[in-house]
């Protein structure tokens, strides 16, 4: 009920639809109909904050093409974990960090503002909750200017995590080893 609600605050708004499924493939369906320089993914369910945009714009602005929130910077904290995600996401960032040989504290965190062209130019074939990876991957081998700053992630107000640990993670396992595995980075 996203796309009515938006129409119902704002009735000019333009509302562009996805060509498949997934919020991988939202975002890109969204940054391919997008017209600005830049553009900034927050997600609807209440679990970020917009009054933190204006550091993600102060960063672009900066000069950086990639802005990563993340949940793990200077105390910041989510209200959305339970153990085991916390047991899946701290191992999955210690592979992908490992093996890419980068330091990034919170891959998989939502929002994040980015350079539309140099997004567009990656090519990214991810639908899912994958996305984050390969982009985070793919921003190290196109050498994009990349900062994260800190977020805080509240309780989602409307809806559940789509989150499938046996899907989504079998799909971010496979994302973090074939950005190895194709060299891209980390070698």
């Amino acid at each position: 009920g996203t796309a009515d609600v938006a129409r119902e605050l704002i009735p000019d708004i333009r509302v562009v639809n996805q060509t498949g499924k997934g919020k991988g493939n939202a975002i890109k369906s969204g940054a391919a109909a997008a017209v600005g320089e830049y553009f900034l993914i927050l997600d609807a369910d209440g679990s970020h904050r917009p009054e933190e945009i204006p550091d993600y714009i102060a960063k672009a602005e900066a000069g950086y093409d990639y802005v990563k929130g993340s949940r793990y910077l200077d105390g910041r904290a989510t209200e959305d974990e339970t153990f085991d995600r916390v047991l899946i996401v701290n191992l999955t960032y210690f592979v992908a960090n490992t093996l890419w040989r980068t330091k990034y504290s919170d891959i998989g965190y939502g929002m994040f503002l980015i350079n539309r062209r140099k997004f567009l130019d990656m090519n990214l074939r991810s639908d899912y909750l994958e996305l984050e990876y390969e982009l985070a991957a793919k921003a190290v081998k196109h050498k994009l200017r990349t900062v994260e700053i800190p977020a805080h992630e509240h309780a989602r107000i409307h809806g559940e995590s789509h989150l499938s640990y046996k899907h989504d993670g079998w799909l971010i396992f496979k994302t973090v080893m074939v950005e190895w595995l194709k060299g891209l980075i980390g070698r």
